[in-house]
């Protein structure tokens, strides 16, 4: 059975203490709608973030964007620990979800689904069905 993953990477943070700055929140504020918009008419979907403030927060924020759907939030310590954590978080989802964590982590797993260069910006995420 196909499923869609979104890899999303979290927005921008504050260097001294790790967590969103204002940029950085309204950059996860304009992307969630996006992405909710580009989810379309789901009940329900599981996020898995990063335990990193600035992931969380990025999470949360999607959450509330997302209303009415059912969001439901998973803390994953491995997630930011490499593109091959990454890749097991997302072998768990069954049909749509999202994972929010790092740059590097992010794009070396979405180049070996996508057979390129991809790059994450603060709060961008790409789509992919698998």
């Amino acid at each position: 059975m196909a499923k869609t993953i979104y890899l999303m990477r979290h927005g921008r943070d504050d260097p001294v203490g790790g967590a969103l700055d204002e940029v950085g929140r309204a950059q996860v504020l304009a992307s969630a709608g996006r992405l909710k918009a580009d989810l379309g008419s789901i009940d329900s979907v599981t996020v898995y973030h990063s335990p990193l403030q600035r992931a969380k927060e990025s999470a949360e924020i999607l959450a509330e964007v997302l209303r009415p759907i059912n969001t439901q939030l998973v803390e994953r310590p491995e997630l930011g620990l490499g593109r091959f954590l990454v890749e097991e978080v997302a072998r768990e989802i069954d049909s749509v979800g999202i994972i929010i964590s790092h740059g590097p982590d992010l794009e070396a797993y979405a180049e070996t689904l996508a057979n390129r260069d991809v790059y994450f910006g603060n709060a961008w995420f790409h789509r992919f069905k698998i």
